[in-house]
């Protein structure tokens, strides 16, 4: 067996054939390629085994032929008579018998490995129909997929143009921002320039501040005092007013009896004098607040100065209240002089009433003067009250107006 290239007997290749049919039978493909690699095993087994079977017969058959010549030559040589044919034949027979058997076996093998041939060509068939099914498939697939490729490629074309417009427009806003940018920039140090030039202006102005609040200052306590002294004359007055009431009311009991006439005009003479001193006093008054109203009034007209609005609106409201105040109090001044103005009017007129009761002699009853002064006097506080009422009144307005321009 080993010299005509045969590793393997009989047996172990009937036991190699029958491991191949089992596997056949028990084996499930668990994937195409698992298919593809058992399917290529066992045709390389089923090679293997009918080149084992083939040299197998072929060595019987010489065997049997070289069986046959040595019993033609031995029969020559040892004996003209032939021996006893039944011997060798038998076991030729033996040998053929086997051999028969052998043959039925290989058919047998071959008609399973025909079945086997036949299951992988169906199998291979319908993978064939899989195979062409999947190629259809990826066919179409391909076909959809190029559309697609096109579709973006007509997509990718058009993001471009408007990338390229998106980017134009870009460009040139960069540019105007670009410009903007230097003209900010430009516009920054002439600024920045004029604001160290500024600096000394707003130092002077912090020193002009200064002054002015020291003026305000003292303009208040000014105000104050002229305030105290007025309510202390108002006093005074209508002390005075009472007291001529009461002479009023004496005079006129003395005119009854006509005498003493010159005691009369003396009295006269005294509140002529009395007359003339409190007028000196209230011109005095009207000079100091027209010098404090002269003084501050030019405040006042570099206020509506345009200029000045402009400093004030850079100040941001920092002089607003003090000018307010400025205006208020001046407001005020002017209302008070015409108020002491308004008293010694009504003094002088109470001191003519007076002297002419004296020169006529006639009789009017204290009552009725005394009603009469009231009545003056509360047309005055009424008069007061609502010429303070709208001074209040204007003075809210105004800095109303005034506080709008540097909100």
């Amino acid at each position: 067996m080993e010299k005509i290239g045969l590793t393997t007997s009989s047996s172990k290749i009937w036991k190699m054939q029958r491991d191949a049919n089992n596997k056949i039978r028990l084996k499930t493909a668990k994937s195409p390629i698992e298919d593809e690699k058992g399917y290529d095993e066992i045709m390389l087994r089923l090679e293997s085994s009918h080149e084992i079977v083939l040299k197998y017969v072929k060595y019987i058959e010489e065997r049997l032929m070289t069986i046959h010549k040595l019993y033609g030559k031995a029969y020559a040589l040892v004996d003209s008579t032939p021996m006893s044919p039944m011997k060798i034949p038998a076991k030729i027979e033996e040998l053929e018998i086997i051999k028969f058997k052998d043959m039925n076996r290989y058919k047998e093998m071959e008609v399973i490995e025909l079945k086997v041939l036949d299951q992988f060509a169906s199998r291979h068939v319908h993978k064939e129909t899989d195979f062409l099914v999947i190629i259809e498939r990826i066919k179409d697939k391909l076909s959809y997929y190029d559309h697609s490729l096109i579709a973006l490629e007509q997509q990718i074309d058009a993001i471009q143009l408007q990338h390229q417009s998106k980017e134009s427009e870009m460009q040139a806003k960069l540019q105007e921002i670009t410009i903007k940018c230097d003209l900010q920039m430009a516009e920054f140090e002439k600024y920045r320039g004029a604001k160290l030039e500024s600096s000394e202006y707003t130092e002077n102005l912090k020193e002009e501040n200064r002054i002015l609040s020291y003026q305000i200052s003292h303009l208040k306590n000014t105000i104050d005092e002229l305030a105290h002294n007025e309510k202390i004359i108002s006093e005074k007055y209508t002390n005075e007013i009472a007291r001529l009431q009461e002479e009023i009311s004496n005079y006129k009991r003395i005119l009854k009896t006509q005498d003493n006439n010159e005691n009369l005009l003396d009295e006269c003479e005294y509140f002529k004098s009395a007359h003339k001193k409190l007028t000196e006093i209230l011109s005095s008054i009207r000079e100091i607040t027209q010098n404090v109203f002269i003084k501050y009034g030019s405040i006042q007209s570099e206020w509506n100065d345009p200029h000045w609005k402009s400093e004030i609106d850079n100040c941001k409201g920092e002089y607003g209240e003090m000018l307010i105040e400025i205006e208020f109090l001046c407001y005020m001044i002017v209302k008070l002089t015409s108020d002491n103005n308004w008293l010694v009017d009504r003094l002088a007129e109470l001191g003519r009433e007076i002297h002419k009761l004296r020169k006529d002699g006639r009789s009017i009853t204290p009552n009725k003067v005394k009603e009469e002064v009231i009545s003056d006097l509360k047309a005055a506080s009424n008069a007061l009250k609502e010429s303070a009422s709208n001074a209040l009144k204007e003075f809210e307005e105004a800095r109303n107006k005034l506080m709008s321009q540097f909100s």
